[in-house]
């Protein structure tokens, strides 16, 4: 394809991107701070031979760029569908934190570790899904993977059990297994399977088992003086899907991890533990309706969870249901009680109060704008992608900017050396990202009918520019397009070079509003 590699417009979006990305504020470009990352390296490679590209070729291209970068090439973050209150919860956590950046290391190393483990023990005791195993579970997940943007490479197992249960303990968007018990394959439809499969497929987008361990660590930490055998309790909250025995090693690596002194201050109090566990679970259920595109599946799940048959479906009313829970919560005359009985939920909410949850997110701006987002068309999650990616740089930037300010705050050279190594290794990532995804984009102009009257492609690119309020594919893309239209009016006559020259205006006119 024309990536525009080693000619002058491939030159000018590298200069865009290194004036922008390292911008501590993403909507105000500076190229004061690139004096802090002069060691790394931000040069578009040039491999590509320049022929023209079909649209085909660069949609290929996109795809694979899409599959190759799982972690940081999402049209959506678990920013986007948590709670308000697992929000709160988890800025507690600060991920940017020096101390917290060079210990999370041992907490992915101990849970890769039970992966392995408990991935050959399911391998000897559930059957593993796949395209020629239980084909149609296999494609379900297939589905709710590819909408909740995690990797192909899942672990589906099914496992004989007259229990309604579903778990995963990964945390990993490239590696993931997931347990689901018979007992729920049996009582629930296609669409409410998926659900299932979504809703613990969005516990590991959120790193739920990452960000459970830190919790259950910082416990055991503020807790080392009582009896450990006294603990269980909290484990119960925290990992109550996981069965007994995984949350005994869950508990044994969390105690390791705080005697060795890895904790990180999470939870002011451990009585928080069910109301952070009860909101990672509604957390997981809008997931489930990002992976079916609406609550159908999820409520179906939930409706079949709290009557416990699936011989009723066939005349089960849902919005009945939901009234009737609606009315007691409206109408009650004694909310007290209302709020104790939710306080008493343990560690999942009510089921049938889920029902009313995923009904709402339903028809929130945030589920409509994560859908809109990923039924667009090809360009436009291209332009999506690019200013989300560009963002992301620009932030890890203003943090490790402002972490060199403050000189780490910290005297500990390894916490010093893991938090650089860290930071260079996410810019580097980044920036090679957005480069690359920058190129298909020009990529795809390039190969659209610029010369002609309504191109869409180009329209498209006009109107994002004008909805992206930080200004990222006006500071980063406008100018490699300009350079482009310039290009082709070199050899354009006539109507084409009309043509030509309304767009340039269009996209010069964009470049002079601030």
């Amino acid at each position: 394809m024309r990536v525009i590699q080693k000619t002058a417009l491939g030159l000018l979006l590298a200069a865009s991107v290194t004036q922008f990305a390292f911008a501590a504020d993403a909507a105000k470009a500076s190229a004061s701070t690139m004096s802090e990352f002069k060691a790394i390296d931000f040069a578009i490679d040039a491999t590509s031979d320049p022929a023209a590209a079909s649209a085909a070729e660069i949609d290929n291209a996109f795809n694979k760029f899409r599959a190759e970068n799982t972690d940081i090439a999402g049209l959506f973050g678990p920013e986007d569908f948590r709670t308000p209150a697992l929000k709160k919860y988890l800025e507690k956590v600060d991920f940017s934190k020096p101390e917290t950046i060079s210990k999370l290391g041992a907490y992915r190393k101990k849970l890769d570790a039970m992966q392995i483990k408990m991935r050959n023990v399911l391998s000897l005791g559930a059957v593993q899904v796949g395209p020629k195993q239980l084909p149609r579970i296999y494609k379900l997940a297939a589905e709710a993977a590819q909408a909740l943007e995690l990797s192909q490479n899942f672990h589906l197992f099914v496992m004989g059990s007259s229990e309604f249960n579903a778990y995963t303990y990964s945390y990993d968007v490239n590696n993931y297994d997931i347990v689901i018990y018979s007992a729920l394959v049996d009582a629930l439809t296609d669409e409410g399977l998926k659900a299932v499969i979504g809703h613990e497929m969005g516990h590991v987008k959120d790193r739920n088992m990452l960000n459970s361990l830190i919790l259950a660590a910082d416990f055991e930490s503020k807790n080392a003086a009582s009896a450990s055998d006294t603990h269980a309790a909290m484990y119960d909250k925290l990992f109550g899907e996981l069965p007994v025995s995984m949350r005994k090693h869950v508990m044994a690596y969390a105690q390791d991890l705080a005697a060795n002194k890895q904790t990180i201050a999470s939870f002011d109090d451990d009585k928080q533990a069910n109301d952070f566990q009860r909101n990672a679970e509604l957390t997981a259920d809008r997931a489930g309706e990002i992976a079916t595109g609406s609550a159908q599946g999820i409520l179906q799940a939930m409706s079949t969870l709290a009557y416990g048959s699936k011989a009723l479906t066939a005349e089960f009313n849902m919005n009945e249901l939901i009234a009737q829970i609606r009315n007691v919560l409206a109408n009650t005359d004694s909310p007290d009680d209302v709020d104790y009985l939710v306080q008493r939920q343990g560690d999942h909410p009510f089921h049938v109060l889920r029902l009313v949850e995923a009904s709402d997110f339903e028809a929130s701006k945030a589920f409509k704008s994560v859908r809109a987002r990923l039924t667009q068309n090809s360009f436009g999650k291209e332009l999506d992608l690019f200013a989300r990616i560009a963002s992301q740089a620009a932030d890890a930037s203003a943090k490790f900017k402002k972490y060199l300010e403050d000189k780490a705050d910290t005297d500990d050279t390894l916490v010093r050396l893991k938090t650089k190594d860290q930071y260079t290794t996410q810019l580097g990532r980044l920036a090679k990202g957005f480069s690359e995804l920058g190129l298909i984009v020009i990529g795809q102009l390039d190969a659209s009918a610029l010369n002609a009257p309504g191109d869409a492609i180009f329209d498209q690119f006009v109107s994002k520019i004008k909805e992206d309020k930080a200004d990222i594919l006006k500071q980063l893309l406008a100018p490699p397009v300009v350079s482009l239209l310039k290009k082709r009016l070199e050899t354009a006559k006539d109507a084409e070079a009309v043509e030509l020259k309304a767009k340039l205006k269009q996209i010069t006119d964009l470049q002079e509003v601030q």
